[in-house]
C-alpha cells in the first residue's frame, strides 16, 4: 500500500469512528427518551471547543475531541425542579494522559448529595471524563464494573460510573444491556 492510500484509509477510519459514535449517541438518546429522559443540552454534543494553531497534541483542547458527551435529566422531575441526578454517556476517543486507551463508551449517574435540583447551567460536558480519568484517587478501568467517586472537591456530588471498550458494543441490545438499562435502573433505585 502506498503512503497516499495509508493516509486516505486512516482518515476514512477516523471519520467512520466519529460517524458510528454519533449513531451510538443517537440510539442512546432514543432509548433514554422512551424512558422519560431528555438531553440537557438539546442536540449539542459536548466536547472540548478550543482549537488553536499553537496547540500541542497533548493538551485537552485538541482538534480531534477526546470525548463526545451527552447529559440527560428526567423530563418530568427536571421540569418541576426536583431532579438531583444527571445521567451521562460519553464516547471517549482518547485521553492525552492515557496513550494506550482504546476508544470506549462510559456511562455515569451524578447525584447531588444536597438533594438540590441540578441546574443546566451547572452541568459540565467534561464531568464524566474527569470523574473516570482525572479525579484524584480514581482507578477507573474499562471492565464494565461500577466505580463510585466524589470527584469534585468543592461539593459532595457522588458519581457511579462504568465503561467498556467501544468494540464491545455491536448491537442496540448491547447498548441497552451495558449502558441505557443500567442508567435507568440506577436513576430510580440509587
Amino acid at each position: 500500500m502506498e503512503n497516499k492510500e495509508i493516509i486516505v484509509n486512516s482518515l476514512n477510519n477516523v471519520l467512520d469512528l466519529i460517524n458510528n459514535s454519533f449513531l451510538l449517541l443517537k440510539e442512546a438518546d432514543r432509548l433514554l427518551s422512551e424512558a422519560g429522559f431528555a438531553p440537557v443540552f438539546g442536540n449539542t454534543i459536548g466536547c472540548e471547543p478550543s482549537k488553536s494553531i499553537h496547540q500541542s497534541l497533548n493538551q485537552f483542547g485538541n482538534f480531534l475531541p477526546q470525548y463526545l458527551s451527552r447529559a440527560y435529566c428526567h423530563s418530568e422531575n427536571s421540569a418541576n425542579g426536583t431532579d438531583n441526578k444527571v445521567l451521562f454517556i460519553n464516547i471517549q476517543l482518547y485521553h492525552s494522559n492515557l496513550p494506550s486507551l482504546t476508544p470506549s463508551m462510559l456511562a455515569g449517574v451524578f447525584t447531588s448529595q444536597q438533594h438540590e435540583s441540578v441546574a443546566k447551567t451547572n452541568i459540565g460536558h467534561w464531568w464524566l471524563k474527569y470523574a473516570a480519568y482525572e479525579a484524584p484517587g480514581m482507578r477507573f478501568k474499562l471492565d464494565g464494573q461500577q466505580y463510585r467517586t466524589k470527584p469534585f472537591e468543592e461539593d459532595s456530588t457522588e458519581v457511579v460510573l462504568w465503561g467498556k471498550d467501544i468494540l464491545a458494543i455491536n448491537s442496540v441490545e448491547d447498548l441497552k444491556q451495558a449502558f441505557t438499562d443500567p442508567l435507568i435502573e440506577m436513576y430510580y433505585h440509587s
